[in-house]
């Protein structure tokens, strides 16, 4: 059996960290090398919030020791230029519906969520784009799901392969996994 994909690890992760299951977390990244682990947790957080990031850092420290941590240097993009590079011809739609919600949205999103984590990942676009497609489900978070998709489809994922995602992902209950299914058809009715 070959190793799962790294996106579908990601959701997996993501998951775990959701819905408390420590041993689960555990056995997923087990076999992790400790800086991809690292950046896998700091991605999840963004859908799971700081102090489940923090506690899955607690679980997980075994795998993460300190002593063996090197001090990175980062190839930094500007949080607007990557979220650019994401949602391309949404990205302005995007922006207004945002800044509408609150006035400090933009802001935060642009440089906390896309300046200082993503445009620092070493995770690639692609992984991360189908990762928070399922995890965006999983937490019923239908339009910023349908925004990924929507991504994943610019990038060139094939229907057929989130489609595999879909089926892969045991954490989506039925309906959530209906519910992506035709929002993966809909999106992809000119594409195949």
């Amino acid at each position: 059996m070959s190793p799962e994909p790294l996106h579908l690890t990601i959701a997996n992760i993501g998951a775990a960290i959701i819905y408390d299951k420590e041993k689960e977390l555990i056995r997923i990244s087990k076999d992790i090398d400790a800086s991809t682990l690292r950046e896998i947790l700091r991605f999840c957080h963004l859908f799971t919030g700081l102090p489940k990031w923090i506690r899955s850092l607690n679980y997980l420290k075994s795998f993460l020791d300190q002593s063996k941590q090197k001090k990175e240097s980062r190839k930094t993009l500007k949080g607007l230029e990557v979220f650019n590079q994401i949602y391309e011809e949404d990205s302005d739609l995007v922006l207004k519906h945002i800044s509408k919600l609150d006035t400090h949205a933009k802001e935060w999103v642009i440089d906390y969520a896309y300046g200082n984590v993503l445009a620092k990942s070493k995770l690639k676009l692609i992984a991360r784009e189908r990762a928070s497609v399922l995890i965006l489900s999983l937490i019923d978070c239908p339009s910023q799901s349908i925004s990924h998709l929507r991504s994943c489809l610019r990038h060139g994922v094939k229907k057929s392969e989130l489609i595999e995602d879909c089926k892969s992902f045991t954490f989506l209950k039925n309906e959530q996994k209906n519910a992506l299914l035709k929002e993966i058809n809909s999106q992809y009715k000119h594409n195949d």
